[in-house]
């Protein structure tokens, strides 16, 4: 059987990122010939500005009142899930490379996707519009939780981190103004969205890989490889593999509790929206809020969340005929 180039494009790309931030570190890295402090930041307002002109405004209203499975997912995303990594991290983190904790911290603090989320909710017969919504909504109050969660986390560990005032500032100017944004031209652009939305996910991760990319040439250029080896890939892949499977069933088995009265396709949601975790959101925070860390080290806690993007649509199709052939 042959591998599926074309329908993994994406994800070898983001592969090639690695070698190529390795090849090209000095071009690539902060000051360097491709200057990422500018583009990157040029890459995050355009990817959300494509995700405001793509969202369907009547579907984000009709998600509004379901005020039970947002706060499930909400919860979720931003409570629950690092509480539980936490909690995992108090047991396993001393046999654990600090900055596979790290980047474990990070993937737990960061909110939904929004793309597979839906899709997968579509397909398995769920509440498209509820997940719509919560995706939506996980992303933007990401700006304000993930920063927060961050000076938390990290703030003790030497990590040097922007103020708190200017980067909920300088995230709400890149994630939720473009998206805001976008909602309010769609009204305007039917005739653009027609000709270029087909085109919104390609450029979307172009601009992702093109942020991994200089987040690893950073990495190569200040040398921090240089002491880890094939330990900390296996230990990402291992623990990576583990929390998600253990996220994703815990996540199925809260939705499925009697006091919250989810029907079905409530519950289909709940599960994909409560259990992701965004890399289109989540590459670009990083770079934002790590990106004046002396160290380097944006790209060590990208690992995890790597791992776990390809790894959660694969859960995810599995998922699908189990949960469309669960009784409602």
């Amino acid at each position: 059987m042959r591998f599926p180039v074309r329908q993994n494009g994406f994800l070898i790309a983001l592969v090639l990122m690695i070698p190529l931030g390795a090849l090209l570190s000095e071009a690539g890295s902060t000051g360097g010939f491709f200057r990422p402090e500018i583009t990157v930041k040029a890459g995050v307002f355009l990817i959300f500005l494509m995700q405001g002109l793509s969202l369907p405004s009547e579907k984000l209203r009709a998600g509004l009142f379901r005020w039970q499975l947002h706060v499930f997912c909400q919860g979720w995303n931003f409570l629950l899930f690092p509480f539980m990594v936490l909690g995992l991290l108090s047991i396993f983190g001393p046999f654990l490379e600090a900055e596979l904790r790290g980047g474990l911290l990070f993937l737990a603090i960061l909110p939904t996707t929004v793309s597979s989320a839906i899709i997968f909710t579509e397909s398995a017969g769920g509440d498209t519009s509820g997940a719509l919504f919560n995706t939506a909504l996980s992303n933007m109050l990401g700006v304000f939780f993930v920063p927060l969660w961050c000076l938390f986390l990290f703030a003790t560990d030497g990590v040097s981190l922007p103020p708190v005032r200017p980067l909920l500032a300088e995230l709400s100017l890149l994630i939720l103004l473009p998206t805001l944004l976008g909602q309010a031209l769609r009204p305007f652009s039917v005739r653009f969205r027609a000709f270029a939305q087909p085109s919104f996910k390609h450029i979307s991760n172009g601009i992702i890989c093109f942020a991994v990319f200089t987040a690893f040439a950073n990495s190569f250029a200040q040398s921090i490889w240089d002491d880890m080896g094939w330990a900390l890939t296996i230990e990402a892949l291992l623990g990576t593999t583990a929390l998600l499977l253990l996220a994703t069933s815990l996540c199925v088995w809260t939705s499925r509790l009697g006091w919250l009265r989810f029907n079905k396709d409530v519950r289909i949601a709940a599960v994909f929206c409560g259990s992701q975790k965004t890399i289109a959101a989540g590459v670009p925070m990083a770079a934002v809020i790590f990106g004046s860390d002396p160290g380097g080290e944006v790209a060590l806690l990208l690992i995890p969340l790597l791992i776990y993007h390809p790894l959660q649509l694969v859960i995810g199709v599995f998922l699908i005929e189990r949960l469309r052939a669960e009784p409602a």
